[in-house]
């Protein structure tokens, strides 16, 4: 089974530009989980050196020790996401390392989150063990990618000044929206390939995920009420799986590239 997991590779450090993540500690108003424990936050801040701190509820721990601790609150439970919040200009080197550590705990579900945008919940890939042991073989390699269809393939790609580029056409954040349902109208099977840079700002990481599935998301509703006249929303469980398989979210996230000086 091969599935569109496009790994990014675990980098060494998890400092960038000699801002380092230093031990974890509690905040008072870090509620990290829902009433229902469904939510577990990290929480990212950046103290007068520069640095970013690292806040997870039940006890200060380093960054080294963090994953062993979200672990023991998940406690096998898969349905628990974690909250990755931090400020808008956090660089997504933190970021990536942080989410290679949820996947090798196998914290698979995430839910990004900045002050003031509007957070965005996804599935990480299985570790490379994980899929092994479950027979799946992930996509990752650029080789990998190349072997498929070739008009099927786009790619979204954001440098450390959090410029965008779509394809080869250099474009506005704001324009991403527009140019992923104009594609994904016209190709339902689409993969698009999702780069930034170590340097790009969580924000810009964000903002883009975020207007990439909503983009898919109208598409969905347009093909919902042209083949059931209503919306997806409306839709019952048997129509929606079938729009769902019409209309997938293909997004696969390319390794980080690293800042260039």
């Amino acid at each position: 089974l091969r599935v569109l997991y496009i790994l990014p590779l675990v980098c060494g450090a998890l400092a960038l530009n000699a801002k380092t993540v230093t031990d974890c500690k509690v905040s008072e108003n870090s509620s990290v989980a829902a009433d229902d424990g469904s939510t577990i936050r990290v929480e990212l801040k950046k103290d007068s050196n520069g640095d970013y701190r690292c806040f997870v509820m039940n006890g200060s721990v380093t960054f080294d020790d963090m994953f062993d601790a979200i672990s023991t609150l998940i406690n096998g439970d898969k349905s628990i996401t974690v909250e990755i919040l931090a400020p808008s200009d956090c660089p997504c080197g933190v970021i990536e390392d942080i989410k290679q550590g949820l996947r090798g705990i196998s914290a698979l579900k995430v839910q990004y989150a900045v002050p003031d945008l509007e957070p965005v919940t996804r599935h990480l890939p299985p570790s490379k063990e994980a899929a092994e042991k479950a027979g799946v073989v992930l996509m990752d390699s650029w080789e990998e990618i190349e072997s498929l269809p070739k008009q099927n393939v786009h790619y979204v790609r954001i440098n450390q000044n959090d410029r965008v580029l779509f394809d080869t056409t250099p474009i506005n954040i704001e324009e991403l929206n527009g140019r992923v349902s104009d594609m994904v109208r016209n190709n339902h099977k689409y993969v698009i390939c999702y780069q930034v840079n170590r340097g790009t700002s969580y924000g810009a990481y964000v903002t883009a995920e975020k207007e990439m599935r909503d983009a898919v998301l109208l598409v969905r509703n347009e093909y919902a009420k042209s083949k059931y006249g209503k919306s997806f929303d409306d839709l019952n469980d048997e129509e929606q799986r079938t729009v769902l398989i019409e209309i997938p979210l293909n997004i696969s996230e390319i390794e980080a590239k690293q800042s260039s000086k």
